[in-house]
């Protein structure tokens, strides 16, 4: 990096999850900045108060940038990374504001083969996790936890599956609340050739 510029770094305490604000600065005494950077903004979904804390971070942020974000970057698909991207959380925040360029993982690729084969994977070993979780904490596979001694393996993925979102073990459908923040995420991509390899 250029000895004529620095760089303030925020790392925003949500809790469990990731919200990091870049400003680039002239070494010069001035308060305009060269260029604002978001990586990531989320919170676990078992984080008390998690959604309210992501909403008044973004509201600090749209204070502290102002109406354009020079780059927003999605480091990845996890919901404790984008939450703060939702409808349920600051997207309204956040589309305030004109978001000059993204960066996304090579993974958000749509056009690249293994990236969809590796998503197609994933979701079904979110769903087969899913189903275990459920299957470890009802009551039908008791006598197999105290055998087996898996009395908090069913709580242990119900923990891996709150980095996607997943909040009901119970539901027909994998959670749909990451995918909606990722795919909003996309939308500002001006861009849609490019992507972080």
């Amino acid at each position: 990096m250029p000895k004529d510029i620095k760089v303030r770094i925020r790392m925003l305490r949500v809790g469990l999850g990731d919200c990091f604000l870049l400003t680039f600065l002239p070494a010069k005494r001035s308060k305009k900045p060269l260029a604002n950077v978001l990586i990531d903004c989320g919170v676990d979904v078992g984080t008390p108060g998690g959604a309210a804390r992501i909403r008044n971070f973004a509201d600090a942020i749209v204070k502290e940038v102002g109406p354009n974000l020079d780059l927003l970057i999605a480091t990845h698909e996890h919901w404790d990374h984008v939450s703060g991207f939702s409808q349920a959380q600051a997207q309204a925040q956040f589309d305030s504001m004109n978001i000059r360029n993204v960066w996304l993982a090579w993974t958000e690729d749509p056009n690249d083969t293994f990236a969809r084969d590796l998503k197609a994977e994933t979701l079904l070993a979110l769903q087969g996790l899913t189903l275990s979780a459920v299957e470890l904490q009802s009551n039908a596979a008791f006598w197999v936890r105290e055998r087996v001694g898996l009395q908090d393996t069913g709580e242990g993925l119900a923990g891996i599956l709150s980095l996607y979102g997943v909040e009901d073990l119970g539901a027909s459908k994998f959670s749909k609340k990451t995918d909606e923040a990722m795919d909003w995420v996309s939308s500002k991509k001006k861009d849609k050739k490019k992507s972080c390899h």
